[in-house]
């Protein structure tokens, strides 16, 4: 008994020890770590730090690294305050070889042969929040191209750090993305723009070496620097922070261009591609005798005299050709008719070709509404077009008629519903309407007929001005169908329809019907803007596969995104930082 009873008194000693002796070494823990950074017009930075820590007994000091600064670079006005409000006493020169009684409530410079090291008393024990603020002469530096850095913002010691975020601002300046461009290494993470400012911040704990770097790029003259560099910031910055981090390798990727690879392999292959550009672009440039505008006001006076004397032109110009008068008219007033006017006047002329028809549905409580009965799409009408019109027109009519389903009727709020539900499956023929409209929408003037700009110029006069006419007659009461599809074209369908109202009496009665059908509720118009709606879900939606493409290239050229671990050399500051 006597045996075993000494046993676990000296088991019972041995945990006792062992527990004192871990509560001796038990190490200074950084927690988490919030930092501010102020960007100043003349490139300097007001850096304000929050670091918040268990402290043990173990240590003297706090201390941050800023080493491998650039010429030009320095650290000054440090201050160093904690929880308690208490500000610390500021020593230029700082002593590290004294105790801890001796540093507490004291901060200052501690000059080393890799740079200097910001340093303050740990004092008390327990869980402190050190306030550290101090200014970077020199962070952001001019360079040929644009301005920017790439600096060690936070480094760790061995023990590490829970969580670390840096928030980069500008008071009076909202950034957005891609100015600045941003990128981060040397830990997991995320970088972005947000709500105006730049937000980085760590997404695991740090550990031994890891750090967090930031680099940014501002295009030229959004800041006056102090510093200036004589050469570019892609080579003496850009480049030596990307070397080794997976934005280059997917750049690369993501451009599997010839050029990109040869920029990759030899600097002399850039520079025979860039004297074969700069020769094609002088060769450009020489052989143009007149400046663009001058030109373009040479040509107008041929069509409409100096003063661009447009008379008023009743008769239907270009033969009804919607496309052309479109583009003539981009080109002469050049400003585009939008899209929802183009549409809507090929969904009128379907209406007027009884392609599709209006139809009331009525309800058993006798109310009733009005829809859309689509009809199928001729075989003539599907394939064989022989003009860039009838393909346009033949190609709305077919995606009206997809929309209506199996019973043909089409409600105009449908529309957009069920391109936003089927997006992948109309790409192709609504990037079809996009050539057509785009070929034909950006006609050069030097390609505009005389005739045909004072036909198409003077039509849209004669449709705006149709008020001034005191007598009509009845060619326009014969034309009012072609009337109507223009001024839809040119967006003044309402004002054009209230006048023609005044000539029913002269039109055929099944026209009047027509006309009343078409004025009083446009549906056609209402099925076009949800038409053209649609259309534009399905030009721009993307894919999960491919919105993980587009947020890949963006992140590459700086748009923002997950931080590399790896690449970022060449940054300034650094060094380690933590309680020693």
């Amino acid at each position: 008994m006597d045996k075993n009873k000494h046993l676990r008194g000296t088991l019972t000693l041995l945990v006792f020890l062992f527990c004192c002796i871990t509560s001796l070494a038990e190490p200074n823990m950084t927690l988490k770590v919030n930092i501010g950074v102020e960007l100043l017009d003349n490139g300097d930075a007001i850096v304000s730090e929050e670091r918040v820590a268990r402290m043990g007994s173990y240590g003297t000091e706090g201390y941050i690294a800023q080493y491998n600064l650039r010429p030009g670079m320095k650290i000054t006005d440090l201050q160093v305050s904690d929880e308690t409000g208490t500000e610390y006493d500021f020593e230029d020169k700082w002593n590290v070889n004294r105790s801890r009684a001796e540093k507490a409530n004291k901060c200052g410079y501690n000059w080393t042969d890799k740079g200097v090291e910001l340093c303050w008393g740990i004092g008390e024990e327990g869980l402190r929040t050190y306030y550290i603020k101090y200014r970077i002469v020199g962070l952001l530096m001019g360079y040929k191209e644009s301005d920017g850095f790439n600096h060690c913002f936070f480094s760790t010691d061995t023990w590490g750090v829970d969580s670390v975020s840096v928030v980069f601002y500008r008071e009076g300046k909202e950034f957005q993305q891609h100015n600045p461009n941003i990128w981060m290494f040397g830990c997991y993470g995320t970088i972005d723009v947000m709500d105006g400012v730049v937000q980085a911040y760590s997404t695991q704990r740090l550990s031994d070496n890891e750090k967090v770097i930031v680099m940014m790029e501002f295009p030229k003259g959004e800041f006056h620097p102090d510093v200036n560099v004589d050469g570019e910031f892609k080579t003496q910055v850009k480049d030596i922070a990307m070397e080794g981090s997976d934005y280059y390798e997917e750049e690369i990727k993501n451009n599997p261009s010839l050029f990109k690879h040869i920029e990759k392999d030899s600097d002399q292959w850039m520079f025979a591609l860039g004297g074969i550009i700069s020769l094609v672009i002088t060769t450009l440039i020489g052989g143009s005798s007149l400046s663009d505008v001058r030109k373009r006001r040479k040509k107008l006076e041929s069509i409409f005299g100096k003063k661009k004397e447009v008379l008023w032109n009743r008769v239907v110009p270009v033969d009804g050709d919607l496309l052309k008068a479109r583009g003539i008219y981009n080109a002469v007033e050049q400003e585009l008719l939008s899209s929802d006017d183009t549409i809507a006047a090929y969904t009128l002329r379907l209406m007027l070709k009884k392609k599709i028809e209006i139809r009331r549905r009525t309800y058993p409580d006798n109310t009733y509404q009005d829809v859309l009965l689509v009809n199928t799409p001729g075989i003539h009408e599907t394939g064989k077009a022989n003009s860039q019109n009838l393909r346009i027109e033949n190609e709305i009519h077919k995606l009206y008629y997809d929309a209506a389903g199996e019973d043909h009727l089409l409600e105009p709020n449908e529309i957009r519903k069920y391109f936003n539900e089927n997006p992948v499956k109309y790409r192709s023929a609504v990037r079809g309407i996009d050539r057509i409209l785009q070929s034909t929408g950006t006609m050069s003037l030097d390609k505009v007929e005389k005739n045909e700009a004072l036909a198409v110029l003077g039509f849209e006069k004669f449709l705006k001005e149709f008020t001034l006419l005191s007598e009509r007659g009845t060619m326009e009461a014969t034309l009012w169908k072609d009337y109507m599809v223009f001024a839809t074209l040119f967006g003044i369908s309402k004002r054009v329809a209230k006048e023609l109202r005044s000539m029913l009496p002269e039109m055929p009665v099944s026209d009047v019907e027509l006309y009343n059908a078409i004025s009083d509720a446009p549906l056609y118009y209402y099925a076009a803007t949800s038409l053209n709606s649609g259309i534009n879900h399905v030009r721009v939606y993307k894919t999960p596969a491919e919105i993980e493409q587009e947020r890949r290239e963006s992140r590459s050229s700086g748009g923002g995104g997950h931080s590399s671990y790896s690449g970022g050399g060449g940054h300034s500051g650094g060094g380690g930082s933590g309680f020693r």
